[in-house]
């Protein structure tokens, strides 16, 4: 039988300080609650969400029934789907705004496929989360070449060449260097 702590139903483990991690685990449960409560509107929806989820219904349905072996790592806190210490996102919307909002992330801007899987899997869980994020990265790119046009140049072109050295001296103020050199023009 597992204990209950303040009200959720916790699985002892054999290990020391095992009270101490229930604590930590908790704490950040309600903590990634109410930061999503705040940053997403429509969050209030997403417990109803899970009965017609199949990737989360049968899940809910026999954690409702009561523990469940096959579910173990999975818990119910605020009609909120966890699993471990992830909230679980249903077949929703949702999932695409959370992705593109790692993808993004402030600042850092525009993460690769790898980082952005482990910036949303730090928060988040779901089954086909790799595969989903690795097919809106390759929308991003998409949308980005459409914004390009070829550049197809004729003999007699002038054109400017945009320099990029690879390593620069270690002394170099590079900020005040010329960033192309040119115009050339283009022989064959």
């Amino acid at each position: 039988m597992g204990r209950v702590l303040v009200g959720l139903h916790l699985h002892p483990s054999p290990q020391e300080g095992q009270g101490e991690r229930d604590g930590k685990c908790l704490s950040r449960r309600v903590y990634l609650l109410n930061l999503v409560k705040v940053q997403v509107i429509g969050f209030e929806s997403l417990p109803n969400s899970y009965a017609d989820c199949p990737d989360f219904g049968h899940v809910l349905r026999a954690l409702l029934d009561g523990p469940s072996r096959d579910h173990k790592d999975f818990l119910v806190v605020n009609r909120c789907l966890f699993f471990r210490s992830r909230l679980c996102v249903p077949c929703t919307s949702l999932r695409d705004f959370l992705t593109w909002k790692c993808h993004t992330r402030g600042l850092f801007g525009h993460f690769s496929r790898n980082k952005t899987i482990v910036a949303v899997e730090y928060q988040f869980y779901w089954p086909t989360l790799k595969r989903d994020v690795g097919n809106i990265n390759a929308l991003y790119k998409q949308a980005a070449d459409m914004h390009r046009r070829p550049r197809i140049f004729q003999v007699g072109d002038q054109v400017m060449v945009r320099m990029r050295p690879k390593r620069y001296a270690p002394s170099s103020a590079t900020k005040l260097h010329a960033r192309s050199a040119g115009p050339f023009r283009v022989l064959s």
